[in-house]
């Protein structure tokens, strides 16, 4: 029963996006750290990850989902920003930034709601 909980295609995902969103949090903290850095290419997270998981969800086994890795690329499509080369763009950053922030704190609630059902289950509904 509860390993049913735990391994479940949402519960996997949810995991997989918590990732993705701590990892996604460390590249916009790089690009916003480097916006002056002549030269510099704005990073974030590798555009196959989204497709990936796409078609791990849409098959049977939870190990697709568990085999999938969440890493950073330079976003090859990022415009240059000033005459250096450099890529980072600050008021992108800042709006992606915040719809993070939104999304960490979905997952988190996700996750979250799943251990208090379980905790309640447990507890016997008190």
């Amino acid at each position: 029963m509860i390993e049913a909980l735990f391994e479940s295609n949402n519960y996997q995902a949810s995991k997989k996006l918590m990732d993705m969103t701590v990892l996604r949090q460390e590249a916009i903290a790089a690009n916003l750290a480097n916006a002056n850095t002549p030269g510099y290419k704005r990073v974030d997270i590798d555009s196959d990850f989204a497709a990936s998981l796409k078609d791990a969800l849409s098959g049977k086994s939870n190990e697709q989902i568990d085999n999938l890795s969440v890493n950073l690329a330079v976003d090859s499509l990022a415009p240059k920003t000033d005459a250096t080369g450099n890529t980072v763009d600050i008021e992108k950053e800042m709006v992606l930034l915040s719809e993070n922030q939104i999304q960490h704190q979905l997952e988190s609630r996700m996750i979250s709601g799943r251990m208090s059902r379980l905790r309640l289950a447990i507890k016997g509904g008190q």
